[in-house]
């Protein structure tokens, strides 16, 4: 085969083989179902096939919330995409253990010009090209230690996926039950406003027959204009809570307009809890914050094997080829090839100490990841301790909070008939009302947080 052909095949493999690499990795990064197809993970990580209708609903469940916000995620496609990456590293970092070829092809034209009566001048074509071919033994176990850092990287990048997913579940979750509270809040309002108008029909028959002074209508009137603004102030947090839920779910805010409340079962459940012993142990033994970090400490360690390595020799074997002919105008010369082969061998001696440099901070780098695994671990305990808290404590408030609604909104009726038989008075009446409001408010409240703080333990231990 000609050297010409030879070259222009070398150069049509390489172009295909580069456009077919760019299309792959651009398919995979637009579907991260193909991920797992190309990779095949060692974890089981099922991007969301379901989708999930919001438009012209006017509720949705704390489950269809949370998969519509990991489906819709950018930062949860992006975070697919860096699985990718983290396997074409761990395939670049496999080339090191290749032999490296590469070719190279030169044409020079030369012209002597000559004295002589029948040549004025004299053209000369010539073709050189060299094949080499340079294999690197031994560097110290760097390039072992550069494969091993790219499959933890990519360990990493799964673990990533998971603690996203884990941390804007929780963010969801957040955000759900505080549109509960609102919601809850807005109809306990509408209760008392009912409450209110009922009175001042009340005090209106009361001052028609001259019991009471015209004051009482006053106050009931202004009483209701409150429970208005109360209600009104309620309803633009709740559109407020939906602008930020719609950010986080990656959607359009027009798109959750017509939602009217979040599902949730006001009746208290009765959870049946691990001790915080237990719950703090799985959380330590599940959460992808941690392994990362030991992960992280793995690889610190491994840099400082690979800075060490840059002291040892690097030996590498070699081959090179060359070739050239040349063409004149009185025919074609062949030039005689030559071939060569060896061994290679560097050491560096001396570069300003910047390998010891190196070397020492990659030390101390390591040692940091060690500090920071530590504040994790701490923050992690705290975090359990303080949601199993505030549950156990919430449990044992639920029933004193509903035994204490249960009185004021008994007071509140007798009052309420006492003022009808005028044996009270308005403000008696206004005290008793907001009692049985803030008790109730307090009650709903409970339960609702009570739900909120075991979905979140629940969230933050699995």
């Amino acid at each position: 085969m000609k050297k010409s052909n030879l070259f222009t095949i070398t150069i049509i493999l390489v172009v295909v083989t580069s456009c077919f690499t760019e299309n792959k990795i651009k398919a995979l990064s637009l579907n991260p179902k193909l991920i797992s197809n190309s990779i095949q993970p060692k974890k089981d990580i099922k991007p969301l096939k379901k989708k999930v209708a919001i438009k012209n609903k006017n509720h949705l469940s704390l489950k269809e919330v949370i998969a519509l916000a990991l489906m819709r995620s950018n930062t949860n496609k992006e975070n697919f995409a860096q699985v990718v990456v983290s396997e074409l590293n761990i395939r670049k970092s496999r080339s090191a253990f290749l032999p490296k070829i590469s070719f190279s092809t030169s044409q020079k034209r030369i012209q002597e010009y000559s004295d002589q009566i029948f040549f004025n001048s004299l053209d000369d074509s010539r073709n050189a090209f060299a094949l080499r071919t340079d294999w690197l033994l031994f560097d110290g176990f760097g390039k072992e230690i550069s494969f091993l850092q790219s499959k933890k990287l990519k360990k990493i990048a799964y673990l990533n996926i998971d603690l996203y997913q884990r941390q804007l579940t929780h963010a969801v979750i957040k955000k759900y039950f505080y549109g509960v509270i609102l919601i809850k809040q807005i109809a306990q309002k509408e209760k008392d406003i009912l409450f209110e108008k009922e009175s001042l029909e009340i005090a209106q028959r009361k001052f028609d027959a001259e019991l009471v002074s015209r004051s009482d209508i006053l106050n009931f009137k202004m009483r209701s204009l409150d429970v208005d603004s109360q209600i009104l102030e309620l309803q633009n947090n709740w559109k407020t809570l939906l602008s930020e839920l719609a950010a986080l779910c990656s959607v359009e805010v027009s798109d959750l307009e017509k939602l009217k409340y979040f599902k949730f079962d006001s009746k208290p459940k009765d959870f049946n809890l691990l001790s915080l012993n237990e719950y703090t142990k799985i959380a330590l033994e599940n959460r992808e914050e941690l392994k990362i970090k030991d992960l992280k400490i793995k690889i610190a360690s491994q840099n400082t094997k690979l800075e060490k390595s840059k002291f040892s020799p690097k030996v590498s074997l070699f081959h090179e080829y060359n070739g050239s002919d040349k063409n004149n105008l009185i025919g074609f010369n062949k030039i005689r090839d030559t071939s060569s082969i060896g061994v290679q061998f560097q050491l560096n001696l001396f570069n300003g100490l910047a390998d010891h440099s190196n070397y020492i901070e990659s030390k101390v780098k390591e040692k940091i990841e060690n500090f920071r695994k530590n504040d994790e671990v701490l923050k992690i305990k705290s975090e359990i301790s303080s949601l199993y808290y505030q549950i156990t404590k919430l449990n044992k408030m639920l029933k004193l909070n509903k035994i204490i609604s249960e009185i004021a909104e008994n007071k509140r009726n007798i009052t309420k008939k006492e003022y009808i038989a005028g044996k009270a008075d308005v403000l008696k009446l206004n005290d008793a009302q907001n009692q049985y409001s803030s008790a109730m408010t307090v009650y709903q409240i409970s339960v609702v947080k009570y739900s909120q703080a075991y979905e979140e333990l629940q969230t933050l231990i699995k």
